[in-house]
């Protein structure tokens, strides 16, 4: 009998159905808790403990490209300090005043929060994939309370597929993690450890796009955020705010007596057009997220309304360019300094709607 005849018997069928369950049962007896998870990274917060800053800026790369940290502290009345992390998004915002700014005694007075858009209220924005590396040096531990609104957020803006997936399979969350994992284990199997950097080096070197096929451009580095909902005019502050963390960002600084300032950036105008104002979906979202957080004793500043910051201080994409974050600092705190200094007894400073 031949090994293809053999396949069909009954034990071959067997086998295979043996197999396939092992192949697809398996992933889903591992849960998140069996994959471990980056230890919380104390850096910020000893640095924090030892200047004891009265006010704190916090974003991702809109921040980060932006605010020159040493030029803010010569211009300032007060101590500042700068937590730019690039691709990170309200998520990790909301770890950061958690287990960071939340901790810090005393509290500082103040804290800034860059943003763009509708990006507040976007909770599973930078989470996934490649992201969690990012995330979980902000987790305390496994953060339930923390992890059951981020899945939540997550599973409603996936295709019903992946939803499925996602709970047949929640290890798949750190699918990358497993990837590098795997990746590190080869490394050792055909390289000593003096070798293994350079090893992978020339992995990499061998299989990067551009040396695969040479009549293929590599994909397109262009920043994807315009595609995930922070431009779309029909999401409304009323329906994104549940299950966002603004609320409870809110609620840390509060608790705290910490005053929040949301600064919204002015983002830079495509092909180098003249800034485009607001559609009338953006601005009633602008409009009804200035009123919720005058109501919770925090401040908006939309920068998009001011008129000094024009399409030569931009380098890539949104950013701020190198040879302008010097400039655009004396900017910002001649803006944001009278609104810090007029808060008086916790009234809120009137900021033109």
């Amino acid at each position: 009998m031949s090994d293809k005849t053999a396949l069909f018997t009954a034990g071959g069928w067997l086998r295979v159905t043996a197999t396939v369950l092992v192949v697809i049962g398996a992933p889903a007896l591992f849960r998140s808790r069996d994959v471990s998870q980056r230890p919380f990274d104390v850096t910020p917060l000893r640095a924090l403990q030892a200047t004891h800053p009265d006010c704190i800026l916090v974003g991702d790369s809109m921040l980060a490209t932006r605010i020159d940290p040493t030029r803010l502290n010569e211009i300032a009345d007060r101590r500042c300090a700068v937590l730019g992390y690039p691709g990170t998004a309200s998520a990790v915002w909301y770890l950061i005043m958690e287990n960071i700014i939340g901790r810090l005694l005393p509290p500082p007075r103040w804290t800034i929060i860059f943003f763009r858009d509708r990006q507040l209220t976007r909770p599973a924005m930078r989470t996934t994939g490649r992201c969690r590396e990012r995330l979980e040096p902000f987790m305390l531990g496994q953060e339930s309370a923390f992890q059951a609104q981020l899945e939540k957020a997550t599973l409603r803006q996936s295709p019903l597929f992946e939803r499925i997936s996602r709970f047949l399979y929640p290890v798949q969350t750190y699918r990358y993690e497993c990837s590098e994992n795997l990746r590190e284990h080869a490394l050792k199997l055909v390289s000593h450890s003096a070798m293994k950097n350079l090893v992978r080096d020339a992995t990499k070197d061998l299989f990067d796009l551009h040396n695969l096929r040479n009549n293929v451009a590599p994909a397109s580095s262009v920043n994807n955020d315009e595609n995930d909902g922070l431009n779309s005019e029909d999401v409304t502050f009323a329906d994104s705010l549940n299950g966002s963390f603004l609320p409870m960002m809110l609620t840390i600084a509060e608790r705290q007596h910490i005053r929040l300032l949301f600064f919204r950036v002015k983002r830079r105008p495509p092909d180098n057009a003249p800034f485009v104002e607001d559609g009338p979906g953006a601005q009633r979202y602008q409009h009804d997220l200035r009123t919720y957080l005058a109501k919770r004793g925090a401040i908006l500043f939309d920068e998009t309304r001011e008129g000094d910051v024009s399409p030569g201080f931009y380098g890539e994409g949104d950013h701020v360019a190198q040879t302008m974050m010097r400039r655009y600092t004396d900017l910002f705190w001649q803006k944001i300094h009278a609104l810090l200094s007029s808060t008086i007894d916790g009234a809120v400073p009137s900021v033109a709607p």
